[in-house]
């Protein structure tokens, strides 16, 4: 049995083969969706976006850029079975998946859609906004935190650095951690990537197991809980119904669509 607090490297498939029915309190995860062969048959990292420059080179300016760098090469994005899907459903007993949009196929109707505002402007080729899949009975809310390519409103202690191409803002990540599940509780990211989720667990003090397929990847996700000692700066508070303060960094609003 694999043992809490700990990110396992390999194929979840093969690890998720010896846990019980139900296991996780709070699947929550951002699984691979067979998007990034941009194209052409170059990978996502490599292929030219936007001129002469290599996604993570190019410098667009403004307050909160992204550091530019080169990701290693992409040999996960493999998109979902539905047969996966079931067992991925099988082993928690409710579960929180980024992006819906591009899996809608595949999930079960929902009430419980978030939809992420990305705050995008004029000029930029990147997604708008994106749909969060919950298994939970709740009316469709918005988020707004800006996320336009490189450019974010926060990034909390780490000054600015992107470990992951699909990389998604600790900060979303506690808010939807904290509507839907509580202290101690145990969650599962199997695709845990940068280990965001992982991160964010630590955070909360919600226990959690993180099973990545990159080597690299697991080294970068525990390095960043390592440094969780530091001081976080930004915080999301929550009201007494869970819906966050509007601030700089978050704003969640109830509202159906």
């Amino acid at each position: 049995m694999i043992e809490d607090n700990k990110i396992y490297q390999g194929n979840c498939f093969d690890y998720l083969k010896e846990i019980p029915d139900k296991h996780f309190d709070l699947l929550l995860i951002d699984p691979p969706y067979n998007l990034f062969k941009i194209g052409g048959d170059k990978p996502f990292g490599k292929t030219k976006i936007g001129g002469d420059k290599p996604f993570g080179k190019t410098k667009i300016r403004g307050d909160n850029i992204c550091r530019a760098k080169e990701y290693p090469p992409i040999n996960w994005d493999v998109e979902l079975s539905k047969e996966q899907i079931q067992e991925l459903f099988r082993v928690s007993k409710n579960q929180i998946i980024f992006g819906f949009e591009h899996l809608s196929d595949k999930l079960p109707k929902s009430r419980g859609i978030y939809c992420w505002d990305k705050m995008r402007g004029a000029g930029t080729t990147f997604s708008d906004f994106e749909l969060i899949w919950t298994s939970f009975d709740k009316t469709t809310t918005f988020i707004r935190f800006k996320w336009n390519g490189m450019l974010k409103d926060s990034w909390e202690v780490e000054k600015n650095i992107r470990h992951h191409p699909t990389q998604k803002p600790v900060e979303i990540v506690k808010v939807l951690l904290k509507n839907h599940s509580k202290e101690g509780d145990l969650v599962l990211d199997c695709f845990n990537g940068s280990g965001t989720t992982t991160l964010a667990c630590k955070q909360l003090n919600r226990r959690f197991i993180g099973i990545e397929l990159s080597e690299e990847y697991c080294k970068i996700a525990n390095k960043r809980l390592e440094q969780q000692t530091l001081e976080v700066k930004s915080e999301c508070n929550a009201n007494d119904d869970g819906i966050p303060h509007t601030n700089k960094f978050v704003c969640i609003l109830p509202k159906r669509l």
